[in-house]
């Protein structure tokens, strides 16, 4: 993923906790004269956040939703109604898809935690001189920029705990998106191990029941192809969500990583900056059963500082966060 070099600084997905206007994020003040009744980008007055500057990003992400549907069509109308498959087979693979596509346009239109220009440091910073001092501007920005926040060339911002900016998103995943993420890896990982079994199985079935010859050609050339996809995708997935389980647990992500071996250990913020994050933080203090779904994330007014690292203005908020 060619965005480990690209780290961003935070504005906040999570902002729109509850609170989903048309706007689409918290802490922004819309009504600058930037603003028009459909703005889609990742500058400060845009209404729909989407970045779409970067032509990479934007094939490689389309390509990704290509990949989805070309799965579905290929394992639901030449395995499914070519075999002797149960409905109920069809019902959960498409389940399964509707929920990855879900959360890669979830991941890929959410603004991933970027700082907004009037952030200010959390209020136990500020009421302390000593961490005053320590308080860090980003150089491009020229705003405040919280601790463990990166600035990302693609999307033009800070993004608070950026782990990376994924071309397959065309977006970076950050503090507020990463939920969207994760669950994306774990459905695509899912419908992969789903396909590669059903295709198994069918190929199985065919050759005992000796009607493999009847298919054409292209017909098993197309499943011959999704199941080379999915055996990639599913490696390639997996791996990225070891990597998202490993930035959880020791609190380090991509960039952070990367920074780190880099300046040999020397990194901004001290070691206690690098601890676990808890699985709430990235997910939500509310019901976990809808830990599995991409919606977005409830959090309790008291933790918004500590997660977001910054606080704003009372006249720049649009919204509070919902108390759950």
């Amino acid at each position: 993923m060619r965005s480990e070099a690209m780290a961003a600084t935070p504005r906040t997905s999570f902002m729109n906790d509850h609170h989903h206007d048309d706007a689409g994020r918290e802490g922004h003040d819309y009504s600058s004269p930037s603003s028009s009744a459909f703005s889609c980008g990742t500058s400060e007055g845009s209404r729909i956040w989407c970045n779409r500057t970067d032509t990479m990003g934007v094939i490689m992400a389309t390509m990704a939703l290509t990949a989805l549907a070309y799965g579905e069509f290929v394992v639901l109308w030449v395995v499914f109604f070519t075999g002797n498959f149960v409905i109920a087979n069809a019902v959960i693979y498409t389940i399964l898809t509707v929920m990855a596509v879900w959360c890669h346009l979830k991941t890929m239109l959410s603004e991933p935690g970027v700082v907004p220009r009037a952030a200010l440091p959390p209020r136990e910073e500020s009421e302390e001189g000593a961490a005053a001092a320590n308080h860090t501007l980003c150089g491009r920005c020229e705003s405040y920029k919280p601790t463990r926040a990166h600035h990302c060339r693609l999307c033009g911002r800070c993004v608070v705990r950026m782990d990376h900016h994924c071309p397959w998103m065309n977006n970076c995943v950050g503090i507020a998106n990463q939920k969207y993420f994760i669950l994306f890896l774990f459905y695509v990982l899912a419908i992969t191990g789903y396909a590669i079994g059903l295709v198994l199985y069918h190929f199985v079935e065919c050759v005992a029941e000796e009607y493999c010859d009847d298919y054409s050609t292209l017909t098993a050339n197309l499943i011959r192809a999704v199941l080379v996809i999915s055996a990639a995708a599913m490696v390639f997935t997996l791996s990225m969500l070891l990597n998202q389980f490993h930035g959880v647990i020791t609190g380090l992500g991509t960039v952070d990583r990367m920074q780190r071996r880099r300046k040999e250990g020397r990194i901004r913020g001290g070691p206690e900056d690098f601890r676990p994050l808890r699985w709430a933080d990235i997910f939500g203090d509310g019901n976990k059963l809808m830990w599995i779904f991409p919606t977005d994330p409830h959090f309790r007014k008291p933790q918004r500082e500590r997660i977001l690292g910054f606080r704003e203005p009372p006249a720049a908020r649009r919204h509070d966060y919902e108390d759950v």
